[in-house]
């Protein structure tokens, strides 16, 4: 076996191991919850609160706690939290966080399943230009699904926690398009373009061969 391979097998074992973590907490965390300890992840239940990072304004008594250096101002951001949150504002604060759950947990274990099988066939297969491809299509597609739903669900969660009514300026200063993930994915999608190509050329060359 040569370093590289050594090298994947590791990789893919280090994958395996988060995986196993993260869906290991994941199960703790509920099981807590369903025993009523107040344990819970972030999608199903605590404090519900939103901050409102497109309003900003000012206020003496938080100047005077937190100067600001040569003539900085400071600002004060709108933070609204429920003190009884009802059942449909827990949903909303859930499903927001849930979708960035679904994300990073079907990355990692796409991850896993192509560090796998680089380690036992080769960097240079179409299996692996598979796996590439389709963790590029996962994070194409996955990241810009979870912002909008994020970006509704904070906006729908807004007009429960504020008085005053929220319309389209809300939805769109919650909106952030995801430039990174997206980045990301379109170079997996290239990288696996050209790893199809390899791997047709390692299969000519062993035919010839």
């Amino acid at each position: 076996m040569n370093e590289n391979m050594r090298v994947l097998r590791r990789l893919s074992g280090l994958a395996s191991g988060v995986w196993l973590i993260m869906v290991g907490l994941l199960l703790a965390s509920l099981l807590l919850a369903v025993l009523g300890t107040g344990v819970r992840p972030g999608w199903l239940g605590g404090a519900v609160c939103l901050a409102t990072p497109w309003v900003g304004g000012s206020l003496d008594g938080v100047r005077r706690l937190y100067p600001g250096a040569g003539g900085a101002e400071t600002d004060v951001i709108p933070r609204y939290c429920a003190s009884d949150p009802t059942v449909h504002q827990h949903l909303l604060q859930g499903l927001g966080a849930f979708a960035s759950y679904v994300l990073v947990f079907g990355g990692v274990y796409l991850v896993h399943r192509l560090l796998r099988s680089a380690a036992r066939e080769g960097m240079h297969t179409v299996r692996v230009a598979n796996g590439l491809r389709a963790l590029g299509w996962w994070i194409l597609t996955v990241s810009v699904v979870a912002e909008i739903v994020q970006t509704i669900t904070r906006t729908a969660l807004l007009r429960t926690l504020a008085e005053e009514p929220c319309g389209r300026s809300s939805w769109s200063a919650f909106w952030a398009f995801p430039y990174y993930p997206v980045l990301s994915a379109l170079g997996l999608l290239a990288f696996a373009r050209m790893m199809r190509a390899s791997a047709a050329m390692r299969e000519d060359l062993e035919g010839t061969v």
